[in-house]
């Protein structure tokens, strides 16, 4: 069996067996739970893909190891001969691993990482000034991601918190989320927003500026569907928010944006002023927090912050 701890080990990835393969993982927790789906949930994929996987290291074995019914996977005599093999190196490896996390964790400083899509920004800012009067010794790490799948910012990439407007179909049961919403203001250059006194002339007569991640929002996909098919403007995407406050500093256009104290600071940095958006615009984006069901009582005063 020396070929398949070869092919078992040639995938590291980091989790709470960072040094077996993403393949061991997952064969050894279908042959534990006993179905592909409490498998898939347990692990933060799709039974789909899960599947997926399986049936390829099948074809690369050239053998079957489990045998499917209705009640779920069996393993096969060839499965079982390979899960007696692997794990009591998955057990030993796992035991160590956890009691090495164990000693890191009980170090002063912690990491808190949060995932974003730039979309729905809550007021990071500020909460991120309240935290040192709560935890001491925190690093807190805010990343964007604008393409990526919620399952996997939360369970690969280990985000503890990801806060977005998209939403995501047959997400794992051991992510849970809750629903954010924050009002949308119409900004520009001050000059520009100054002189128009009816705001859907303003809305009107300039180039609509909205980041990528905006425009894939649902939140946001009724104001779109307005400019673009009743009023027939244009709409430029940018990258980032900050890319979103440059070109309206430079009076090039005007933008829905998020009421937060980001935006408020990014806008009098920019000369950047608001507008409440005139009636059917004047809507809310709506957001979610997720993050794993088994972090909830360690992250509860960070939520708690984030949803004040």
């Amino acid at each position: 069996m020396f070929f398949v701890k070869n092919l078992f080990l040639s995938d590291f990835h980091i989790g709470d067996n960072m040094f077996f393969s993403k393949r061991v993982e997952q064969f050894i927790t279908i042959a534990q739970k006993g179905t592909f789906k409490e498998a898939a949930d347990e692990l933060c994929i799709s039974p789909s893909a899960l599947s997926k996987g399986m049936k390829e290291i099948e074809g690369q074995l050239g053998v079957q190891l489990f045998r499917h019914s209705g009640r779920g996977a069996r393993l096969t005599s060839n499965g079982e001969k390979l899960y007696q093999e692997l794990f009591p190196h998955y057990q030993d490896v796992s035991a160590t691993t956890k009691k090495l996390m164990l000693g890191f964790s009980s170090k002063k400083e912690s990491v808190i990482n949060i995932a974003t899509d730039d979309a729905y920004f809550p007021d990071l800012a500020s909460i991120i000034s309240k935290i040192d009067s709560i935890e001491s010794g925190i690093l807190v790490d805010i990343k964007k991601y604008s393409n990526h799948l919620i399952s996997d910012i939360i369970c690969r990439i280990q985000a503890d918190i990801f806060i977005g407007s998209r939403e995501e179909e047959n997400l794992p049961a051991n992510i849970e989320s809750l629903a954010l919403s924050s009002k949308l203001e119409l900004g520009a250059a001050e000059d520009i927003i100054n002189s128009y006194k009816d705001k859907m002339e303003l809305l009107l007569n300039n180039n609509i500026i909205q980041t990528e991640s905006m425009l894939l929002s649902k939140g946001f996909e009724r104001i779109k569907n307005l400019l673009m098919d009743k009023h027939k403007k244009n709409i430029i995407s940018v990258p980032s928010i900050d890319d979103v406050f440059q070109i309206l500093g430079d009076g090039k256009g005007i933008s829905f944006i998020p009421k937060s104290n980001k935006n408020i600071s990014l806008g009098k940095q920019h000369k950047v002023n608001f507008a409440i958006p005139p009636a059917p615009f004047n809507i809310e984006v709506r957001g979610k927090l997720y993050y794993k069901a088994e972090k909830k009582e360690s992250l509860q005063w960070l939520i708690d912050l984030i949803c004040d």
